[in-house]
């Protein structure tokens, strides 16, 4: 608690009948011309703001004919409605105006014995200027050091919580509880913009920090879009699963999946013209259950290989923040978090992507969105893949790569390449791949059974190799020119794997 705390929450009776009588009639104009901004027609869409405007400034003028007797008490009204005149300026698309509003509060701020008393007020200002300085030029630095100095000042003034505009501005004081809940909600747009400036300055870690921290305070208020905050915590998963954090990850993607069922049901049949949005957040969540299990398969594989495939010990990753209000048990049950060792383990891992790919592909269909589908496809081809490394048995593996070949044909033969080349040229590439993979598993096998291959298995083996050499021309004849330069090492890999594919044939 700051020192004098008691202080600042506390007013006069001259100077709350004062606010009562001059003040609050305005103050309940301007919220009217607020509420009234939304429905602005486009041709005037600042009408209801340029009032507002101008009921705010005929409160500056109340403040500054006030009585001599309560003069001295003005300071926090007149300092919060600058806040509120930044607000505007701002939101009119007049930022410098703004700027010089929310910079005259810190400055004069200074000056005060109890900041206690416009604490609500600077940290709006900080809020503010955090995000004017981190649209202007990139200047990220600036932006966080203005944010980091408002969440001090949260730090400093939050107990009691401070007065508000609701507070100074009706002469009605507000208990405890509901200014801490506005106050809390300020704080939590501070940790979100933290979020975001760390992202910019390439800290993914403190930004992930910060914004679990922003959609935990969410929960615990229940202040938050159903949809919007599933699409945040699921973008936070991908932070984790790129430093193979995959307990925190699975939480992560596991809150998603529980806050957009939530909201689904609650929906019901009410919600039509919402029923797309949430398809598709469910589908995006989906693609990010998609990439986890492929990561956590890949990461598998690398330390199946570093260990030489034995057992050995490793340290257990921990959840260090969780999301207390949600029961995930239940999700997070449904998928591993550990590094998957067999194949029997692996193969539960690749059921559960399977089911998130039908999910996925539901909204994003071949005919609506054509790049979506083939990318989740894609990735369908990879889960085989992977799944691969888990199986000894080369026959098994041929059938797996035999998947992929069937699903990435599929592909290739509904995508007109005058429309989706960059797509078809992906396709043509994997698919010389998969089809050079069977093509080496079926050598090995015919060379296993210790004599010269049969008339069948020559056949076999060389209409695969003949099929990768098709697949790897048509990409390398796919470039009337020399390729561009993100094209060159897949394009001169082609060129190589041809001529090593002529000299297996049979």
């Amino acid at each position: 608690m700051a020192a004098g705390s008691e202080d600042y929450i506390s007013l006069s009776p001259t100077l709350i009948e004062w606010i009562k009588e001059e003040i609050k009639p305005l103050y309940d104009e301007y919220l009217s011309y607020i509420k009234e901004s939304g429905k602005d027609p486009e041709e005037e869409p600042y009408r209801s703001l340029y009032s507002a405007r101008k009921t705010l400034l005929l409160i500056k003028d109340k403040i500054g004919q006030a009585p001599p007797q309560i003069n001295d008490s003005l300071h926090p009204l007149s300092i919060t409605l600058s806040s509120l005149l930044a607000a505007n300026y701002i939101n009119t698309d007049e930022t410098s105006a703004g700027q010089r509003e929310y910079e005259s509060i810190l400055e004069l701020s200074k000056s005060l014995e109890f900041q206690g008393r416009v604490a609500f007020a600077m940290v709006t200002a900080c809020n503010g200027l955090g995000i004017v300085w981190s649209n202007r030029s990139e200047e990220y630095e600036k932006s966080l050091e203005l944010l980091k100095q408002g969440e001090s000042l949260y730090k400093s003034y939050h107990h009691p919580p401070p007065l508000s505009d609701e507070d100074l501005f009706t002469g009605d004081i507000r208990d405890e509880g509901e200014r801490e809940k506005t106050f809390e909600d300020l704080h939590t747009h501070t940790l979100f913009y933290l979020a975001q400036v760390y992202t910019h300055l390439d800290q993914p870690g403190l930004s992930a920090q910060y914004c679990q921290n922003t959609l935990s305070r969410q929960l615990e208020t229940k202040s938050y879009d159903s949809i919007e905050w599933s699409l945040n915590a699921a973008t936070i998963s991908q932070y984790y699963i790129n430093v193979s954090n995959y307990p925190q990850a699975r939480h992560c993607l596991a809150a998603a999946s529980v806050v957009l069922r939530s909201y689904s049901e609650e929906l019901g049949e009410k919600g039509e013209e919402m029923k797309e949005k949430l398809e598709q957040s469910e589908a995006d969540v989906s693609r990010c259950w998609i990439k986890y299990t492929i990561s956590l398969l890949t990461h598998s594989c690398t330390e199946s290989g570093e260990r030489g495939g034995g057992g050995g010990t490793r340290e257990k990753v921990a959840i260090v923040h969780r999301f207390e209000p949600l029961e995930l048990a239940d999700v997070e049950g449904q998928v591993s978090c550990d590094v998957v060792e067999n194949y029997q383990d692996a193969s539960k891992v690749f059921l559960f992507a399977e089911a998130q790919i039908k999910l996925a592909q539901k909204f994003y269909n071949l005919e609506d969105h054509a790049t979506d589908f083939v990318s989740i496809s894609q990735d369908h081809s990879s889960l085989y893949k992977i799944l691969s490394f888990f199986e000894s048995d080369l026959s098994l593996k041929c059938r797996m790569h035999k998947r992929r070949v069937d699903i990435l044909s599929s592909l290739l033969s509904c995508l007109n390449p005058q429309y989706y080349l960059v797509l078809n040229r992906q396709l043509m590439f994997e698919l010389g791949d998969t089809l050079n993979d069977m093509a080496n598993n079926k050598i090995i096998l015919a060379s296993e059974e210790g004599s010269a291959p049969s008339q069948h298995q020559i056949q076999k083996i060389n209409r695969l190799l003949n099929d990768a050499i098709k697949h790897y021309g048509e990409f390398f004849s796919s470039f009337e020119t020399q390729p561009e330069a993100e094209y060159l090492h897949s394009y001169l890999t082609s060129k190589l794997n041809v001529a090593r594919l002529h000299s297996k044939l049979l």
